[in-house]
């Protein structure tokens, strides 16, 4: 209501009278009650999850005022530190059990052949089926993904689909209704249209998880990567356009950490600013061995988020059978290091031998020597 018409102008590129000033005004602030909806309902729907009741009272009231526009901006004075005791002792919706959790942005983060879109796609079907997923991490309930792709098309994706539905036991048939796959058309994070398809996908088909498969084709091209404040105020929007559901994205890191062996990447080693900093959760994958181009692939992992979940796995993963064996990765660590440690003193306990070979046979020489 307080803005100048030089600003609103601006906005909207129209040099026009002040006749249209108004209806800029009220697309504005009609624009700003619909991104404040979106937020009320996803604190809604947590509170309703929490059994929190009184704050699901107190959060509808706020959304009749925004109907009547009887709603004001925020105005950034926080709560009392007596209200966040319930927050804290509240209980963590998981995803996946004790790794990702669903009011976090999930950020998969991974090396070249590193399986993102795999293991992304093994993930969306144990969602779906309520089955492990990779075979060790439990899904506490199943729900409906959105599993939006751009590295795939309809008939490559579906090939890996089938794959993971064999291997967790389902058909195609068992899955409908919980999964959606879009390979054809790519969403774009700061286009406003895009966003609101989004959000209508997720409200008519009651979608509880939407995958980005990667990140670098929802980013414009003008977009300027090396700057935090687009790049995460973009992944901060379009999160909230997804909201009530969870969003996961994959993304790459950069050319030098791609090249490491035996370690996973960090959360610095992604590509582009403000992306890790606008995800709550992590997964992060590097390649032990390099790959042989054999369908078998020997990865490690380390995981965590702001939920106080970290953990670290090593994953072999044959995708001819579409089999994977998590065990811990710290141990294979160690064991590796162990192995490392015995192959080292192995070496110097040999070269000793060999020094003390080759003194001998001196010594043995000078002794003949002296004789004759």
């Amino acid at each position: 209501r307080s803005v100048d018409a030089f600003t609103v102008r601006q906005l909207f590129d129209d040099p026009v009278s002040g006749t249209a000033l108004g209806t800029h005004k009220n697309n504005l602030r009609q624009a700003w009650c619909d991104t404040e909806a979106l937020a009320i309902r996803a604190r809604i729907e947590q509170a309703c999850r929490q059994g929190d009741r009184p704050s699901v009272v107190d959060l509808l009231d706020e959304w009749k005022r925004l109907e009547t526009g009887e709603a004001t901006q925020t105005v950034f004075s926080g709560i009392d530190i007596s209200e966040l005791s319930e927050h804290a002792d509240s209980e963590v919706d998981w995803i996946v059990d004790g790794v990702f959790s669903s009011d976090q942005v999930t950020m998969f983060g991974a090396r070249s052949k590193c399986l993102k879109t795999t293991q992304l796609v093994d993930l969306a079907v144990s969602l779906a089926s309520g089955s492990q997923w990779l075979g060790a991490f439990d899904i506490p309930k199943p729900r409906r993904v959105l599993f939006i792709t751009g590295e795939a098309n309809n008939r490559a994706i579906s090939r890996r689909l089938k794959k993971a539905a064999v291997a967790h036991h389902v058909s195609f048939d068992d899955l409908a209704g919980m999964i959606r796959v879009e390979a054809v058309d790519f969403p774009k994070l700061p286009n406003i249209k895009h966003c609101i398809a989004i959000h209508d996908t997720v409200e008519k088909h009651g979608i509880e998880v939407v995958i980005i498969d990667p990140l670098y084709r929802g980013i414009p091209s003008d977009m300027d990567t090396n700057r935090m404040s687009q790049v995460g105020d973009a992944i901060t929007n379009f999160t909230q356009w997804c909201r009530p559901a969870s969003l996961i994205i994959s993304h790459h890191v950069t050319k030098s950490a791609a090249r490491e062996l035996g370690s996973p990447p960090a959360l610095e080693d992604m590509t582009g600013a403000g992306v890790a900093e606008s995800c709550g959760n992590w997964w992060l994958v590097g390649r032990n061995e390099k790959y042989a181009w054999d369908w078998k692939h020997d990865l490690c992992v380390s995981f965590g988020g702001r939920d106080e979940q970290a953990g670290g796995r090593r994953i072999l993963f044959d995708e001819s059978t579409w089999t994977a064996e998590v065990t811990n990765l710290h141990e294979f660590i160690g064991e590796q290091q162990e192995s490392w440690r015995i192959r080292q003193h192995g070496k110097r306990f040999n070269t000793r031998r060999r020094i003390e070979s080759k003194q001998r046979r001196q010594s043995l020489r000078s002794l003949i020597h002296w004789i004759n």
